[in-house]
C-alpha cells in the first residue's frame, strides 16, 4: 500500500520509559517488537526475540515495546526476557508505525530504513540473517 513503511525512512524511534538500561542502537539494526503482557501470541514470540538478541547481538538490538502502563510491563515475570524493554502508554511509536495489532515487529537497518514490518511469525532466523547481511543500497 502507499502507506507501507517498507524501504522507507523509519519513524522517529520514541520508546517512552525504558525498563532497565537503554540499549546502544547506534550503528546497529533495531528490531522493535510491539507486544502486550496478556497476549498469548506475544508471549509465544518472546522466546524468538530472546534468540535473535542472543544470536545476532553484534548487529541487532531487540526492543520490546508495550503500550501498557509501565508497572504492568515491569511486573511481568511469567518468562525470561533477554532484550531491552520499554513502556509507551501513549503508543507514540506504534501510532507513527501504523501498528494496529500485536504482536508486530519493525526491523530498521543501521541507516534508519525499514526493512521488514509485520507479524514476527513470518520472520525467522534465516530471513533475519539475510536482512542483516543485505548490502546498503
Amino acid at each position: 500500500s502507499s502507506q507501507s513503511l517498507l524501504n522507507q525512512p523509519a519513524p522517529k524511534l520514541e520508546f517512552g520509559k525504558w525498563l532497565g538500561e537503554r540499549p546502544e542502537t547506534q550503528g546497529k539494526t533495531v528490531l522493535v517488537f510491539f507486544w502486550t503482557t496478556w497476549s498469548a501470541p506475544c508471549r509465544k514470540a518472546i522466546s524468538e526475540m530472546n534468540t535473535y538478541q542472543k544470536d545476532f547481538h553484534d548487529q541487532l538490538v531487540v526492543v520490546g515495546l508495550s503500550a501498557q502502563e509501565e508497572k504492568e510491563v515491569a511486573d511481568f515475570n511469567d518468562m525470561k526476557i533477554d532484550f531491552a524493554l520499554a513502556a509507551d502508554s501513549k503508543g507514540t511509536l506504534a501510532k507513527s508505525a501504523g501498528v494496529t495489532s500485536v504482536p508486530q515487529v519493525l526491523l530498521i537497518d543501521a541507516q534508519g530504513i525499514v526493512r521488514y514490518v509485520g507479524h514476527p511469525g513470518a520472520l525467522n532466523a534465516a530471513a533475519l540473517k539475510k536482512l542483516l547481511t543485505k548490502p546498503a543500497e
